[in-house]
């Protein structure tokens, strides 16, 4: 069964004339006075990237981050009004094989679950009360990718949240190739846990699909209870020759282990390439009534040209019910994509030429010019290394990308992001050594706190 059978009807999405790029350069205003900005805490010094924030009903910042390139993963808290490093505590998550995704979700009372996704098993932590303190956090192994048969299979984007009665579920798709062609796996898995969780027994799983794989996925619950998800699909059959993907948005009601209980619309398609800047991302909030917001970051076929646009729906939204709204394109668009609401109205984040950036609309947000551009932080801001260990590598610069933002119930955004400080040379000034290899020297979690604007 093909879940997106509607792409055929509802992919030509008419789109808004591309703003200009206006993210870029040193005369954007901060978003907000003074904002505070600090890196991530660690036990002990660490690369760390992969973040995610949330803010609780009191304020309080939760926040998830993963250990660079191998295992363990961190959660943090900061009470509210958190603008000091020395404010935020962290916890590790010890874990088997390196993370590839940390997530977090938040029970009705604010307390903090987390699901850690490593190479070779999946961690699900909880915590009560006193959450700063390793000793309060219960960690189990709810799936062995050997014992399960299921190497293959990518827990990505923000896949994992609660339900209304704060049991967690979660999305479990085949690992995307990079070349669509030589996809030969397309099975996607509802997971989840009714009671008890904390014993890996209590946990099902359930095959919804295997014509099709889903990445990238940002799984949330309305009011109501019910699933709603953004994604970016590969489709058997369909995606392939031109590296075609869709991005899709679905719906399930009750019974969300049952593939006839989905319903989900294609929205365009999105191009797949090699390259490290605009890989297709999606993010998915729900305003108070459920109605879905998204925002999504691809390319445009055949160039290596990145676009970013707002897409919004307010009822029967498995049908062809959307307004597309095109907000910027550029050749450096970096990977990651963040989405909150404030008063129901949508917040990006976004990296463009490795510095952080807000968009934000108050109102008529279909329209290009009701949106407003503010800075969070630009790799210029951090200062450059001026010791480099590495031969005929001569420069040195910061660069910001990967954000994730949430807004707290004053209206304050808190953006957190990953910094990699690279460095690089285009000269061999000593001829007895190798030519500098560009690359990452490391690479730290950083957090940013901004005032309303």
């Amino acid at each position: 069964m093909n879940l997106f059978k509607q792409i055929a009807v509802f992919g030509a999405v008419a789109v808004s004339l591309l703003a200009p790029n206006p993210v870029q350069g040193g005369n954007v205003p901060p978003a907000g006075s003074s904002p505070a900005r600090f890196f991530m805490p660690t036990d002990v010094p660490e690369n760390t990237a992969g973040s995610t924030v949330k803010t609780d009903a009191q304020g309080n910042v939760h926040s998830v981050y993963r250990v660079y390139a191998r295992g363990d993963a961190f959660y943090s808290f900061c009470a509210s009004a958190c603008n000091k490093g020395a404010q935020m505590k962290a916890v590790r998550f010890k874990t088997d094989g390196a993370v590839q995704n940390v997530m977090l979700a938040l029970t009705r009372a604010g307390q903090p679950r987390v699901l850690i996704s490593t190479s070779q098993r999946v961690h699900y932590a909880t915590c009560d009360s006193g959450c700063a303190a390793q000793r309060n956090w219960k960690t189990t192994v709810i799936l062995d990718r050997q014992a399960f048969g299921e190497r293959g299979l990518d827990i990505s984007g923000e896949a994992f949240a609660l339900d209304a009665q704060d049991r967690p579920r979660f999305i479990m798709s085949s690992y995307p190739q990079i070349i669509a062609s030589l996809q030969n796996r397309f099975d996607t898995y509802f997971v989840g846990c009714d009671a008890g969780c904390s014993q890996a027994q209590n946990w099902r799983s359930a095959l919804l699909y295997d014509d099709q794989a889903w990445r990238d996925v940002q799984l949330r619950f309305n009011a109501r209870g019910q699933m709603r998800l953004a994604l970016i699909g590969r489709i058997k059959g369909i995606s392939g020759p031109n590296n075609s993907d869709v991005v899709g948005y679905a719906e399930c009601d009750s019974a969300c282990d049952r593939a006839d209980r989905w319903n989900a619309v294609g929205l365009q398609p999105v191009y797949v390439t090699a390259r490290l800047t605009s890989k297709p991302t999606v993010a998915l909030q729900l305003t108070s009534s459920g109605a879905p917001r998204v925002a999504l970051i691809a390319t445009l076929p055949n160039y290596e040209l990145g676009y970013l646009r707002y897409l919004s729906c307010d009822q029967n939204c498995t049908e062809d019910n959307w307004t597309n709204t095109g907000l910027l394109q550029g050749e450096s668009l970096y990977p990651g994509l963040g989405l909150a609401l404030r008063g129901n109205q949508p917040v990006i984040a976004l990296s463009y030429g490795g510095d952080v950036r807000l968009l934000s609309c108050q109102s008529n947000c279909s329209g290009v010019k009701s949106w407003k551009v503010s800075a969070v932080e630009s790799g210029s801001d951090l200062a450059a290394d001026k010791i480099i260990p590495y031969p005929n590598c001569t420069l040195s610069a910061w660069f910001l990308y990967d954000p994730s933002v949430a807004i707290a119930p004053d209206g304050r955004a808190v953006v957190t992001y990953s910094a990699s400080d690279d460095s690089g040379g285009f000269a061999r000034p000593d001829t007895t050594k190798p030519a500098c290899k560009a690359g990452t020297d490391m690479i730290f979690a950083r957090y940013a706190a901004l005032s309303k604007d």
